[in-house]
């Protein structure tokens, strides 16, 4: 392989005002293509309460097969990894989910083709109900297994390292086989990466961990942090949050990587305490997440979570809707984006110019170039990407991400490939094709707040 390079060159006006181009470069470097995106890296992650019976506010079970409206968003948002537990799996309110509770979860889980993260209670938990529901599900779920967990967020992680090791142990005695994830801890503003090192010390070198998991919520406590929604959604589009995932990143994951291990969240998302009104549940969270999974992607991380908490919060991808239905919120259209064009190994991308971002991922025959224009509001640019110094081997095709006006804070009306999401059917999302120039680069349109899914077939030279 050769090395290409990319250029961007961005055309945009102020609002009522003429204003000169604005060059850009996004350089791609085909000729190391570095790490392999796990197909279950798309993941959800929900409470241990919503397994059980009549819980939450759902009448019989949310996870059950017969849950179709569920089950089809899972499928038609490419979800396949499902994390049960949150704080609700140490809350002594939240009964232990029972057999017949485990049995529909795992029937929900064949249907949506998922696998499952089964947490397991640490405090005041009993070894031996944890060793033998672990035991139940590996003899009857075993294919739609991925790990266990134990606990979650940990608050003192002495105390919480004892626990582990005593429930872990206690599992393993029932199955042998059997592989954990871990600590569950809280992102670095809030002291997790500490933990998160100090668990792979103490727990890496045993062979009982699969992953090591860490949490993460950029914006903090939305209550504090995300005052109105116009904050909320600037925060959510800033540079500074591209820093934040860098620091966290630094904190902990050349240890871990170090040692051989491999890491995940298993729950995230833009603000923690229910989310940030008019931010969190807005086009601006589909924007975000797209950025937020690929930035990660990119740097080594094997699968997001997305936690989905209680209905009337802001910061969940799964609602209910004034009638009862299921339905994504606008955050599911960038998981979906994802899914679209974030499938193959990572290529090396850089890109000249702030606002803008963009993500390379090289399968066997194509280039798929995710470029994400977080530029919004009053001063917002179109994009005109010009791309020059590679050779096509066919038609290029484009999918859009788009809300209606150009609007981060639409909470409707967002299409993906000029199609919603639905909770029936299939999703009818469409490539475009672009027409080969005449003269000059091809150009690439990715409006303000927007972004661009653009499938570039490869010449077979660079495959």
């Amino acid at each position: 392989m050769k090395f290409f390079a990319i250029f961007l060159a961005v055309t945009g006006a102020l609002l009522n005002t003429n204003c000169a181009q604005v060059p850009a470069t996004v350089s791609v470097d085909l000729s190391s293509p570095g790490f392999l995106i796990p197909n279950d890296f798309i993941g959800f992650s929900f409470e241990t309460r919503r397994v059980d019976r009549d819980s939450d506010g759902v009448s019989g079970y949310f996870f059950d097969s017969t849950n179709t409206q569920a089950v089809t968003l899972f499928r038609q948002i490419g979800v396949k990894s499902l994390r049960v537990g949150g704080g609700s799996v140490d809350d002594p309110k939240t009964p232990t989910p029972a057999t017949n509770d485990i049995d529909a979860l795992f029937r929900f889980a064949e249907a949506a083709d998922v696998k499952v993260i089964y947490s397991l209670r640490l405090r005041d938990g009993d070894p031996a109900q944890n060793a033998a529901i672990a035991k139940y599900i590996w003899d009857h779920y075993r294919d739609y297994l991925d790990c266990f967990t134990v606990g979650n967020e940990p608050k003192n992680y002495e105390a919480f390292s004892r626990g582990w090791k005593i429930m872990a142990a206690a599992v393993v005695r029932a199955v042998p086989e059997a592989k954990f994830c871990g600590p569950a801890a809280v992102s670095s503003m809030d002291g997790g990466a500490e933990q998160i090192r100090d668990f792979a010390r103490d727990f890496g070198k045993t062979g009982m961990l699969k992953v090591v998991t860490a949490h993460d919520y950029p914006g903090g406590n939305a209550l504090r942090n995300a005052t109105d929604g116009n904050s909320g959604r600037d925060q959510m589009l800033s540079g500074a949050w591209l820093d934040h995932y860098q620091v966290f990143y630094d904190q902990f994951v050349p240890l871990v990587s170090a040692m051989g291990l491999k890491y995940k969240y298993d729950e995230a998302s833009s603000f923690y305490k229910g989310g940030a009104k008019d931010a969190s549940d807005t086009f601006a969270a589909a924007l975000w997440c797209l950025d937020f999974m690929h930035w990660w992607a990119a740097h080594g991380c094997t699968g997001i979570n997305f936690h989905n908490n209680r209905w009337s919060m802001y910061n969940i991808t799964i609602c209910k809707d004034a009638a009862g239905n299921y339905q994504s919120r606008p955050q599911g259209y960038g998981i979906k984006a994802f899914d679209i064009g974030g499938h193959g190994r990572v290529v090396p991308v850089t890109v000249s110019r702030t606002g803008v971002t963009a993500y390379g991922v090289i399968d066997a025959t194509n280039l798929y170039l995710t470029i994400i224009n977080k530029e919004h509001g009053q001063y917002g640019r179109d994009a005109d990407v010009r791309i020059k110094g590679i050779d096509m081997d066919g038609p290029v095709e484009i999918m859009h991400l788009k809300a209606p006006n150009n609007d981060v804070s639409a909470t409707s009306g967002i299409t993906l490939g000029n199609a919603p999401l639905t909770n029936r059917g299939e999703w009818q999302g469409q490539w475009t094709a672009l027409p080969a120039p005449e003269n000059g680069p091809l150009t690439i349109p990715v409006s303000a707040a927007s972004a661009a899914i653009v499938k570039i077939p490869l010449p077979l030279t660079a495959r």
